[in-house]
């Protein structure tokens, strides 16, 4: 798995794919206002009207049609809570998503909002829990090269090769460690200048994702 520079937000599609799936059916009314709240309060977040946002969130929360869509809507809560410059009350409302038992992309995206704002003595093993904890969630690719951007900022590429070689322990038989082989390959084919070592870290990227 590769970084994708496009956050492709597959909520839309889930809730556009939603809104037309029961558009014209009297029976699902009710899930399909809540849909069209939820997006319309969505658009006013985007655009900067944060009242128009906040207020229908907490309405809509309680009668969320499902956990997708409830986490969903707490994460956008978060967002918005930084939007206002609270990091307090966004801490909290990410916590209640990424603390909850759930492997998703709402959890992970909670997660590494968080691990931004973490102080720059903590920002490394911050960026590190959300790989370990989402391996699986394009997040987790996010906080990893945040990882890989510090330590070549400051030109600590024997430290960057500890880190990776230990999150491999971690992260093993997932789709992160796709990235951490590849960056622990170039990290010593460009930056430590030992290009046996790196040959042995890309014959296993190749061994473990031969595609």
């Amino acid at each position: 798995m590769r970084l994708n520079h496009v956050r492709c937000t597959t909520q839309h599609i889930l809730l556009l794919a939603l809104t037309l799936a029961v558009g014209g059916c009297a029976t699902t009314k009710p899930r399909h206002q809540w849909t069209e709240d939820a997006l319309h309060a969505e658009t006013a977040q985007l655009t900067g009207d944060l009242d128009a946002a906040e207020k229908p969130y907490e309405t809509l929360l309680p009668d969320a049609p499902n956990e997708e869509k409830r986490r969903w809507l707490l994460y956008n809560n978060g967002l918005l809570a930084l939007q206002r410059e609270d990091v307090a009350l966004a801490r909290q409302r990410f916590a209640k998503v990424y603390e909850a038992e759930v492997q998703d992309e709402h959890g992970a995206n909670s997660m590494y909002e968080v691990a931004k704002l973490a102080s720059p003595g903590e920002e490394i093993e911050a960026r590190l829990a959300v790989c370990r904890r989402f391996p699986n969630q394009v997040a987790a690719e996010f906080a990893l090269q945040d990882i890989v951007s510090r330590q070549l900022g400051e030109a600590d590429h024997a430290g960057l090769e500890a880190l990776l070689v230990a999150l491999l322990g971690d992260v093993d038989d997932t789709e992160l460690a796709d990235n951490v082989w590849f960056e622990l390959a170039l990290v010593r084919y460009e930056h430590l200048k030992q290009p046996d070592e790196a040959l042995d870290a890309y014959r296993e990227l190749l061994k473990l994702f031969p595609k």
